[in-house]
């Protein structure tokens, strides 16, 4: 409902720029791309919340690590890239807690 969507809308606005770094970070252009479309798309209206939702999971998928496991993938590669020390880790698992967060709020509204 109106509710969510303007929760999704809050929730880009604030760690939207944060999503695109970290995006980036573990997995490349193409999802920093990805994200800053999303953001795009939110602000302005154009994507229906449904689909919004499945480009927030596909991310939080991303943010949780669930493609390292394939060798091959750009995910591996850039998670491989990032020393553990690295400050942005801890601000990724920020983010991804906050990210799990609004879409479990957002799944009991819809």
């Amino acid at each position: 409902g109106i509710g969510s969507h303007y929760r999704v809308r809050a929730f880009l606005a604030n760690h939207g720029t944060g999503l695109e770094t970290a995006a980036k970070l573990l997995g490349g252009w193409h999802w920093a791309g990805r994200v800053r479309q999303l953001r795009i798309d939110v602000s302005n209206g154009s994507l229906p919340l449904r689909a919004c939702l499945g480009q927030l999971h596909a991310l939080l998928g991303l943010l949780k690590l669930e493609a390292v496991d394939e060798p091959a993938s750009v995910e591996a590669q850039c998670f491989s890239d990032i020393h553990p020390a690295d400050p942005r880790v801890f601000e990724i698992c920020l983010l991804t807690d906050h990210l799990d967060r609004l879409l479990e709020t957002v799944a009991q509204k819809v």
